[in-house]
């Protein structure tokens, strides 16, 4: 590998010389690595795996549940039995159908895969009850099929269900903290990928709307000995108490509770399975990751390769494979999508006319499609899942045909942490945590590991230095170099877990991170509700929030008016981030998408005036100390800077309205 500073330029004018590289990319290369210097670090490389903890609870009988408890229930039989264990609160069921329906006073009948529904059900609750602050979601039914068609229902049932309720819940605005359980049985601690992999969604939602506590809980028994819903709903119980932390991933093993937590891997001192002149296949070979390994596999161990992607290779795809085959490579590209069964036959006979037999599989391949909960769609869901959900899955299939030997899944740590913007990311990569330890289990290959990666700095996604700093002040992250990355791929196969987390950073910041990483804190996390309608509070909040608007913006104060859309003054994506930032430190943590959600300072401020009272109040009451009067005064200071700059600016450019990806590989 050439580390060097001083090589990489050479290479990259070696590369533009001979066509391998166009100017363009060469010099995006180069002003990236420019800016390595002050990324750069020396902390080491750390590495942790995924541990289930036997955590108890304490043996006191469990407080009763209260207010409306709203349960999606699997069929009538299981509504009748619940309906005699929860008898201090009220009930409201929802089973599936083939239109919404109030079948009873306590049962509404829903088409569980049209999201309308959902909107449907909860503007009915809203209307005839109260939305509620307890949910208990039981539909997992379809569980044991893994064919396309079994999948499809998997997730209708599990990650589409989840998201419309999200959905539902945030279009009527609702504020206060709600709880949502989702339980799931197995037999024999059998791994489930599509159930357990929500784990993923649920930290993604929190980060997006902290008041939302989504807990994954799964129940898992000797076989035969499915859990009785009197178990089930004592284990509900338990797990509502509001006095304690909650756990995002909860496991029951015949009883004994057990939580995720993340700890240091082990030693690396199995025999690399790397062989030099091996035959080996990468999905997503040319992409921004694929193509290091490319190379890395070309250059150092000889390798021959077949590339995967699903478009034509361009003029400068082809020169690429053309420096691959200089090393001495035998180097091929199919054109084909992983996600298509059909696809995925087609590439390892592919394989197997051209090599005979593979040593390994690479799957690179990966698509994003980042927006907010809020917004998220069935199809941008569908094109994310596609390559790791049903691709890993046909992959695994043809594996064991070919009898390959090894296996390596790029997953991300969006799988561990979560990620603003990127649920059906998170969901996705932690579906690839989940598939190696199936195929573990089931001995689909001799070695499987899913690798959850940071990012890379030359590996395609485009971070900028803002985004860079958030990783490293909030997470204490560093982004991998080339050099790093390729070290801690080889070593993760030297290693015996399944799942390695393979991270650069401040171990002490990193580590607490991960610590909290499986947790919500409802220390942290209580907002006040207080309804207190003071006029003079309310003007106050809008001073303030057209202050922080005009320093972001530029722009005077006497040129925002509050009750304009705030994506008439050319707010982008970039400039919400640092508004809520901003607003954190000052209030506490905050949904991802309030911009979104209220679309004036007017309706914002009626936000903060009705769930955040007390502490506006103390932001901005006491005289001469608070923000308001600094701010004040510094837009008084600066306010004829700003009309300079505003009598320069035309047109306001209208926002783009995408978050920002911080934990991508």
């Amino acid at each position: 590998m050439m580390n060097g500073k001083r090589e990489q330029l050479s290479d990259i004018l070696d590369q533009i010389q001979t066509g391998q590289m166009s100017a363009d990319e060469g010099y995006a290369r180069v002003t990236s690595i420019q800016n390595q210097k002050s990324r750069a670090s020396n902390h080491p490389l750390l590495y942790y795996k995924p541990e289930w903890t036997e955590s108890f609870i304490p043996n006191k009988k469990s407080a009763p549940l209260t207010g409306l408890l709203l349960i999606f229930a699997e069929n009538e039989r299981q509504i009748q039995e619940l309906s005699g264990l929860f008898k201090d609160c009220t009930l409201l069921f929802v089973i599936r159908g083939k239109e919404f329906a109030v079948l009873h006073d306590d049962t509404i009948c829903m088409n569980h895969v049209k999201k309308d529904d959902y909107l449907k059900l909860f503007r009915y609750i809203h209307d005839h009850y109260q939305l509620p602050e307890k949910i208990l979601h039981l539909w997992s039914d379809s569980q044991a099929d893994m064919s396309k068609e079994g999948i499809q229902k998997q997730l209708e049932n599990g990650l589409f269900s989840l998201l419309y309720i999200t959905q539902a819940l945030i279009e009527l605005k609702w504020k206060k903290i709600i709880k949502l359980t989702h339980i799931f049985q197995t037999e024999n601690k059998e791994q489930l990928p599509l159930h357990h992999a929500l784990g993923g969604l649920v930290k993604t939602v929190h980060q997006e709307h902290p008041n939302f506590h989504y807990q994954i809980i799964n129940i898992t028994q000797s076989e035969g000995a499915g859990a009785a819903l009197p178990a089930i709903a004592d284990i509900y119980q338990r797990e509502c108490d509001e006095k304690r932390d909650i756990h995002f991933e909860v496991r029951y093993e015949n009883g004994r509770r057990f939580t995720k937590s993340y700890n240091k891997a082990g030693s690396f001192d199995l025999t690399q399975p790397l062989k030099h002149h091996g035959n080996y296949l990468i999905t997503g070979g040319l992409g921004g990751l694929g193509y290091i390994l490319a190379k890395h596999l070309s250059e150092q161990w000889k390798a021959n390769l077949i590339l995967t992607g699903r478009s034509d290779l361009t003029e400068e795809q082809e020169k690429k494979i053309e420096y691959l085959r200089s090393s001495g490579s035998t180097v091929e590209y199919i054109r084909s999508d992983v996600s298509k069964q059909s696809d995925a036959e087609r590439m390892f006979s592919f394989a197997k006319e051209q090599f005979g037999t593979l040593h390994g599989v690479f799957h690179s391949a990966g698509v994003l499609r980042d927006s907010f909960i809020l917004r998220k769609t069935k199809e941008e869901i569908d094109q994310v899942t596609g390559s790791k959900v049903y691709g890993t899955l046909w992959l695994a299939e043809e594996i064991k045909k070919m009898k390959v030997e090894l296996l390596v899944l790029f997953s991300s740590t969006s799988a561990v942490f979560g990620s603003a913007g990127q649920c059906d990311y998170a969901f996705a990569n932690a579906c690839l945590d989940q598939y190696a330890a199936v195929m573990t289990a089931k001995e689909s290959a001799g070695r499987v590991v899913s690798v959850n990666w940071p990012l890379w700095t030359s590996g395609g996604m485009n971070i900028d230095d803002e985004g860079i700093s958030y990783m490293k002040q909030e997470l204490g992250l560093d982004p991998l170099d080339d050099g790093d990355g390729i070290q801690a791929l080889e070593n993760s196969l030297c290693q015996s877990s399944e799942q390695l987390i393979a991270l650069k950073g401040r171990k002490e910041k990193i580590e607490d991170v991960l610590k909290r990483a499986g947790t919500i804190s409802l220390h942290s996390d209580q907002q006040e509700d207080a309804d207190l309608q003071n006029d003079e509070l309310r003007q106050n909040i809008i001073s303030y929030l057209k202050n922080i608007m005009s320093e972001e913006l530029k722009l005077p104060v006497s040129l925002i008016d509050e009750k304009q859309y705030l994506e008439k003054y050319g707010i982008d994506s970039v400039m919400i981030m640092r508004l809520t930032k901003k607003l954190e430190q000052s209030i506490g943590r905050l949904s991802k998408t309030l911009f979104f959600e209220y679309h004036s300072i007017s309706q914002l401020a009626e936000y903060f005036l009705s769930h955040h009272s007390e502490r506006m109040m103390k932001l901005l009451k006491p005289a001469g100390t608070s923000e308001l009067v600094s701010y004040q005064k510094s837009q008084k200071e600066n306010q004829w800077k700003q009309k300079r700059r505003y009598a320069l600016k035309e047109k306001v450019q209208k926002s783009t309205w995408r978050p920002i990806p911080f934990l991508l590989i």
